[in-house]
Formats: C-alpha cells, sequence, structure tokens
C-alpha cells in the first residue's frame, strides 16, 4: 500500500503504482459523483438548458459506446424517434444516458442485446434501455435508484453505486421522472421521461 511505499517496505516502480493511481481515479470520481448528487438533490446543479432533440442525442451517445459494447460482445439496437425536442442540458442528459447505458452493458451477457428507445407518451419524451441480463428482484426494484444501493451480493464492487441515483437527481431536476422494469432470467428495462418543448406542440414519434 502507499504506506509502506512511503516507509521504503515496499519498492518504487511502475507495477507497485499503477493500483495506486488506479485507486486515486476511482476515489477523485466517487467524491465528484457525490458533489453532483448533492448539488442535484437540493436543486442547486447548475443546468445549461437549451432545444435538445433526444433522438439525435441518443444516436451520439450510442455510436460512442457501440465499440465498447462490441468488445463486450454486446449488440446495440437502436429505435429512434424523431423530432422530439426537450428543455434541457445536453451534457446532463448525456450523462444520465450514459450511466443508464453503462449498468446495461455491465450486466448484459456476451452475446446479447441492448436496446435503446426514444418515443412519444403524451406530452413527453420517453428514452428505454432494455438488457437482456439476469433482471432484478422484486424486493430489490424500488431502492435501485437510491445512492450506493447494489442489492445482490453478486454486483458488489461493480462500479460506484452511484450512476443511478445520479441519473435520478438530474432527471427529476428537468421536471421528469425515471423508473425500471424488471423480470428475473429476462433483463431489465431503464426508462426516463422529459417534458417535450412547448408542449408537445410539434415532433413526431
Amino acid at each position: 500500500n502507499l504506506e509502506a511505499m512511503l516507509d521504503g517496505v515496499f519498492p518504487l516502480s511502475q507495477e507497485s503504482l499503477a493500483p495506486v493511481y488506479e485507486e486515486t481515479l476511482q476515489l477523485a470520481e466517487l467524491v465528484e459523483d457525490l458533489r453532483e448528487l448533492t448539488l442535484a438533490e437540493a436543486g442547486k446543479l447548475p443546468l445549461q438548458r437549451e432545444p435538445l432533440d433526444l433522438g439525435q442525442l441518443a444516436e451520439r451517445v450510442c455510436e460512442a459506446i457501440r465499440p465498447v459494447a462490441a468488445e463486450e460482445g454486446i449488440h446495440l439496437e437502436l429505435e429512434l424517434g424523431r423530432g422530439l425536442v426537450v428543455e434541457a442540458d445536453p451534457k446532463r442528459i448525456r450523462q444520465v444516458l450514459g450511466n443508464i447505458l453503462a449498468n446495461a452493458l455491465r450486466y448484459s451477457p456476451a452475446g446479447g442485446t441492448v436496446s435503446v428507445s426514444v418515443r412519444r407518451e403524451g406530452n413527453g419524451a420517453v428514452v428505454t434501455v432494455r438488457d437482456q441480463g439476469p433482471g432484478i428482484p422484486p424486493e430489490d426494484l424500488p431502492h435501485i435508484f437510491e445512492r450506493f444501493y447494489k442489492g445482490d451480493p453478486a454486483r458488489s464492487g461493480q462500479g460506484s453505486g452511484l450512476g443511478l441515483a445520479i441519473a435520478k437527481a438530474i432527471v427529476e431536476a428537468h421536471g421528469g421522472r425515471i423508473w425500471a422494469e424488471s423480470r428475473l432470467g429476462e433483463g431489465t428495462a431503464v426508462s426516463f421521461s422529459l417534458p417535450l418543448r412547448g408542449g408537445g406542440s410539434s415532433g413526431s414519434a
């Protein structure tokens, strides 16, 4: 560990420093995640709202993550409605979708499919990410958006446990909502909705 290195017990080398550096990066990421979550929950997270086509944003996020999915042997399937424009912070909504997709890829088996859809429902636009993972037990499902909640012991050690909590806080800061549906052995679908710009007077599914 770092203390042993400083005391001269362990020699300093690239091999010994690499895990320390990795842990430092993870800790810094955790601190930043907690800071963002605290701001969002307090309604103080800065949002740079602008007209945002959710279908176009989802396409860009999916194309960026496609090489990672391919490396894991996971197929990305897209069904993106066009002209669904919301007033939102592109960086934050990209973060929401990225967090949800990261979870879907993490728990999807090689050879599986992760599907992403953007559609209109009433005066809102709904984004859904569906995986073919093991699913979430019914008793855990109501808690998956809580900070640090991992439920299934098999999930411990994977991720910070803050991704979905941050996604929920950001979506709610935009006046939207987020939810999940799951069946054991069949996979999980995480969806979020945002109000359409102008009350949905334009746009198509």
